[in-house]
């Protein structure tokens, strides 16, 4: 049954795969929390045959039988960040996605910036990766941890969403308790580090006449 005031939501996320690990799952599992429909985009992988796009295509839907999966057979093979390289990856994806709109892509990688900005939708920040690495781990990687620091400087607006909404307890979701625990924890660092933000709450239609009124006044 559909719920009242929802909007219907879709992520996107793309890598190899070879082989499917933990921190795979992890990224899958995060990106299935936060949208209604997850799209997963699998390159070909030339440099390890015993692993072929098929096998990992069938260990994804095995896994995970209610996402969609897309085989990008003939993706680009150029690795890297020059422009040239990140403008093929970028126009390949667009041909291939091009029945699709997005709402989110999840990513922890570099790329995450420029696909979602060819892709016209919006990546999570390197904070919220770092924040479920230690909740999850109780770590993470030196390279993570310097991205979270970094990436409050892509922000002219930051806002917290308050917890004060119904919580939707789906199967894959952790529970309203954890929601609390994550909650405090960004209210603290926000507060800790002196980050300008703001907090709305109610309704879906009142936070987001509040985040507009926000965002008009910093114009």
């Amino acid at each position: 049954m559909s719920r009242p005031n929802k909007l219907m939501t879709r992520g996107l996320t793309l890598g190899k795969f070879a082989p499917l690990h933990i921190g795979h799952q992890f990224l899958i599992d995060f990106a299935l929390q936060h949208v209604d429909e997850l799209v997963i985009v699998i390159y070909a992988c030339d440099e390890l045959p015993v692993c072929p796009l098929e096998t990992r295509i069938d260990w994804i839907n095995q896994l995970y039988p209610n996402v969609k999966v897309i085989a990008a057979k003939d993706g680009p093979k150029e690795v890297g960040y020059s422009q040239a390289i990140t403008n093929k990856h970028d126009a390949y994806l667009k041909h291939l996605l091009q029945d699709y709109t997005f709402d989110c892509f999840f990513s922890s990688e570099p790329y995450g910036e420029h696909v979602s900005l060819a892709l016209n939708c919006r990546d999570t920040n390197a904070f919220t990766t770092w924040h479920f690495a230690l909740h999850y781990h109780q770590k993470a990687l030196p390279e993570l941890e310097r991205l979270a620091k970094q990436c409050w400087q892509r922000y002219d607006l930051v806002v917290l969403c308050e917890d004060d909404i119904p919580y939707d307890n789906t199967w894959e979701r952790s529970g309203d308790a954890n929601r609390q625990v994550f909650q405090q924890f960004n209210r603290d660092y926000l507060a800790e580090h002196n980050i300008p933000h703001i907090s709305v709450t109610g309704s879906l239609s009142k936070r987001a006449a509040q985040v507009t009124q926000s965002m008009l006044s910093h114009q």
